[in-house]
């Protein structure tokens, strides 16, 4: 087996999914999350949701998790990001119908080995609750 050296740092590129979206026309590729960003998904989940009751109690970090993963996840074909304005694209994203947003997220999750998460035991026993501000992202 080769020994690596820094080159693996230069061009390396992370490996991509595509991901057929008919409600935009087409398909997406997605990358692979980094160590820093997988984390960073599952901690927003995990706030979304009350770990007793396992009811969403932030819609909106909800949807915001969902818009992150593919805000990060999207990339061309040469594994650049297609998003790159956050607050307009994460607004779009966040306006898109939400079964497309969770449908994306079980893809982008699924493909990181992200398995256990709070947003998916809550999915199972999700009731909204009183406080919940329906439409507010």
């Amino acid at each position: 087996m080769a020994i690596l050296g820094r080159e693996v740092i230069d061009e390396r590129r992370q490996p991509t999914k595509e991901v057929e979206v008919p409600e935009w026309g087409g398909s997406v590729l997605f990358r692979k999350l980094s160590g820093v960003e997988v984390p960073k998904l599952i901690a927003m989940a995990t706030s979304a949701f009350d770990q007793e009751t396992k009811q969403l109690k932030d819609p909106g970090r909800m949807t915001q998790m969902l818009s992150l993963g593919i805000f990060w996840s999207w990339v061309n074909e040469q594994g650049g990001q297609v998003l790159i304005n956050r607050d307009k694209d994460m607004e779009w994203l966040g306006m898109q119908p939400y079964e497309l947003l969770d449908r994306l997220g079980d893809v982008i999750n699924e493909w990181n080995g992200i398995t256990s998460t709070a947003a998916e035991d809550a999915k199972k026993n999700l009731a909204p609750t009183p406080s919940d501000d329906f439409g507010t992202i």
